[in-house]
């Protein structure tokens, strides 16, 4: 199987896949565009939004879950070992346990 990936991936990958300088394209627009506000999602303006230039487009439902948000931020707590407390007076505070 090995020896014929890439025989099958080339031609498949060429209609869902981009190279990657037109893949960091949407990360470089969101890092150098000034009139983003914060919590815009930037990603390509192709079909399904998988190719493209960078435009600003809506999360899947998924991004907006916050169960899934929760569950996320504790296990990288847990594997980095640096946790945050926040509260409504300072804001946030870094620590470790």
């Amino acid at each position: 199987m090995d020896r014929y990936f890439p025989v099958l991936i080339r031609p498949l990958g060429s209609l869902f896949l981009q190279k990657a300088k037109k893949g960091a394209l949407p990360v470089l627009f969101a890092a150098l565009q000034k009139d983003l506000q914060g919590g815009e999602y930037i990603g390509p303006d192709g079909f399904q939004e998988m190719r493209g230039y960078p435009v600003i487009v809506d999360s899947d439902e998924d991004s907006k879950d916050q169960e899934i948000a929760n569950r996320l931020w504790q296990k990288s707590e847990e594997m980095t070992g640096v946790y945050y407390k926040f509260n409504q007076a300072s804001g946030l505070e870094k620590h470790t346990k």
